[in-house]
């Protein structure tokens, strides 16, 4: 049996939020197996373009950084990755404004 439009895109909705399956194997959902599957094949192929255009633009602003550019930038991730450490001990500890201090490194 047919299901509704808005069924069927807000299956594509869901599997956009966390596509952690085989939207075209989706239970339920036989019918439509095959725009299905171009939904997934289309969402991984602009997933991979994004991938390569990212990996592009950074290719291109390490050249122009030069080695100290990318060693300040290299501390400045490490230094930015101990805060959000920080931060979530103190979620742990249910410290909500300690998680903000140290992500803002105040």
């Amino acid at each position: 049996m047919a299901k509704p439009r808005e069924e069927i895109e807000s299956l594509k909705a869901g599997w956009l939020a966390d596509p952690c399956w085989d939207l075209c194997e989706t239970e339920g959902f036989e019918e439509y197996r095959e725009e299905l599957r171009k939904y997934q094949e289309e969402y991984y192929l602009a997933l991979s373009y994004e991938r390569e255009l990212e990996e592009e633009s950074e290719k291109r602003e390490a050249e122009n950084l030069g080695f100290h550019g990318l060693y300040k930038l290299i501390i400045e991730y490490g230094t930015m990755a101990e805060r959000q450490q920080d931060a979530i001990r103190a979620l742990i500890n249910g410290d909500n404004a300690g998680a903000l201090m140290a992500l803002r490194g105040d």
